[in-house]
């Protein structure tokens, strides 16, 4: 495990379209598959906005990775908690080797970060781990009024294992 076991980043291109983020967001947590089998950067991937935060995520990765060229893929996934409806588990995420966020709409949440590292969500922010025994858990300051929004990802270096699962995709 790095020094530090994790790494936070700063997203101008979150930050500088934040609106026109909010409202991809919006529009693609209304069409996710009722089996959630998708991949956000695929569900939105007209979007030039969402090219350009791939972009900058893949760079932000590898460089916390330390590895411009180790082939990695990416599946990542929307979450979306409503005022009354936030699921507040601790998450671990096996067979992975690292994990991350980026907040879109933070509303006055933090990640708990093996039960004892407080890491307070900012609109753009970039959360990186090795997943090892990682263990993170969302939690609210205080009550919220509109949603909380950010897009999750697990990344690996050996996709073999999960063939046939189209929700990986290859990490520029």
């Amino acid at each position: 495990m790095k020094n530090n076991p994790y790494k936070l980043f700063q997203s101008p291109n979150v930050t500088n379209n934040h609106s026109t983020l909010m409202e991809i967001c919006n529009n693609a947590n209304s069409i996710i598959p009722p089996d959630e089998n998708y991949n956000t950067f695929s569900l939105t991937s007209s979007s030039w906005v969402m090219f350009k935060i791939y972009k900058e995520l893949s760079y932000y990765i590898r460089s916390y990775i330390g590895d411009l060229d180790k082939p990695l893929w990416i599946q990542s996934w929307l979450t979306y908690h409503t005022k009354g409806k936030v699921t507040l588990k601790t998450q671990k995420f096996p067979n992975m080797e690292y994990y991350g966020n980026i907040c879109i709409n933070p509303q006055n949440t933090y990640v708990l970060f093996n039960k004892k590292t407080k890491l307070q969500n900012k609109i753009g922010q970039i959360f990186l781990t090795e997943v090892n025994n990682s263990q993170l858990k969302l939690q609210p300051d205080q009550s919220y009024k509109n949603s909380y929004i950010a897009i999750e990802f697990n990344i690996t270096s050996n996709a073999d294992r999960f063939l046939g699962n189209d929700n990986f995709y290859p990490l520029i």
